[in-house]
């Protein structure tokens, strides 16, 4: 019985990253981002993380999803966000002139009597000038102590761990500088 509780605790969290940087980007020192909004059931859990977070980013400006809705309002793009998102995000990034849009996609499930929670973000970020892929995250979860609005949480905050990162890459920043700054 030991044995098993003990295997059982350690699986009880098992995490998965991966993080890719096209380094075409490296220092080309990108003014503006916007952060669509995310998809997914429970993607304004890991919107909220993402804003709280990038809201005062001093490498970058950052729309955040709260915003977007209104730029696109005032910008006269929201039937052509009902009709085609991706299209519209990409006119009003050029009318904004921000030079990437974020765009992440939650997947969440909760703990049943047979099944684990489950948690996983998709975030990439691309070029709205030549549509190119720039960086790409993901990191997916389990657990069967946590429910999956934790994971989210959790796998959220890896994922902007690794956008802190990418913008520090998109400025040029040295990421062992920058590491072994905050020692």
């Amino acid at each position: 019985m030991k044995k098993i509780l003990l295997t059982l605790l350690s699986f009880a969290i098992i995490g998965c990253t991966n993080i890719q940087f096209n380094d075409r980007y490296e220092n080309s020192k990108w003014p503006k981002v916007i952060i669509a909004p995310f998809n997914g059931e429970d993607a304004n859990i890991a919107e909220v993380k993402f804003e709280h977070h990038f809201a005062t980013s001093s490498q970058i400006e950052v729309i955040p999803p709260s915003l977007i809705i209104m730029l696109l309002k005032d910008h006269e793009l929201i039937e052509a966000y009902e009709n085609d998102k991706t299209n519209a995000l990409f006119t009003l990034a050029e009318k904004i002139n921000a030079k990437g849009i974020l765009i992440a996609e939650i997947d969440s499930k909760p703990m049943t009597r047979s099944s684990y929670a489950e948690a996983n973000i998709m975030a990439k970020l691309i070029d709205v000038k030549t549509k190119n892929l720039v960086a790409t995250s993901h990191h997916e979860t389990t657990s069967i102590i946590s429910n999956s609005h934790s994971l989210i949480k959790d796998v959220a905050e890896d994922s902007i761990d690794d956008f802190d990162l990418v913008f520090e890459r998109l400025h040029g920043v040295d990421f062992w500088t920058s590491f072994l700054g905050n020692f």
